[in-house]
């Protein structure tokens, strides 16, 4: 094993079966393939598979949310039949999804909205960056009405980013003792 990047190195540690690099990076039972499936994938093909599975999942938590929201289902309903149409030229459907000039409608569903947020901005990966550039970084995939409020509001209740600002006004001054009336 190398110590600096704990990855399993078949050079370093002399032949290693692949079968055995498959077994090192999943836990028993956290990696499932479908009969019709290699037992051997290579990294690239696993790293692929988790994203697909990861992906289906998140998917299928924002259609849930959706179909109990009236909203997002007066706007995919007609899309579907392809009746009453006017209004949504803007709107697709992709997967059962609805799709907004190319981003995902997010439903109103505030706990889907934290699981973007919490990728947008308090992932270790998104950079714990401030308002405008989360807001970017979710506007590349997803779309809800009023969403610049709510990032704006979930910004004044991260504690990581109040806590890292710098103070913008003048130093305090020494405190000075009132006198004592008499």
């Amino acid at each position: 094993m190398d110590a600096l990047s704990r990855r399993v190195d078949p050079k370093l540690e002399g032949e290693v079966d692949k079968k055995d690099l498959t077994i090192l990076m999943f836990k028993p039972g956290q990696f499932q393939l479908a009969e019709n499936e290699e037992a051997l994938l290579t990294r690239h093909a696993m790293a692929v598979k988790a994203s697909q599975i990861e992906e289906s999942s998140w998917l299928q938590e924002i259609l849930e949310a959706g179909l109990l929201e009236q909203h997002w289902l007066g706007i995919r309903n007609p899309l579907k039949t392809g009746r009453d149409y006017s209004g949504l030229q803007h709107y697709v459907i992709e997967h059962e999804m609805v799709i907004h000039q190319r981003p995902k409608y997010i439903p109103d569903s505030n706990a889907v909205k934290l699981k973007i947020a919490h990728q947008c901005h308090d992932a270790k990966v998104a950079g714990h960056f401030g308002r405008d550039k989360t807001l970017d970084l979710m506007k590349r995939n997803y779309y809800w009405p009023n969403m610049e409020e709510w990032v704006r509001n979930y910004g004044r209740t991260c504690d990581a980013s109040l806590g890292n600002k710098t103070e913008r006004h003048k130093k305090y001054g020494k405190l000075v003792p009132l006198e004592i009336p008499s």
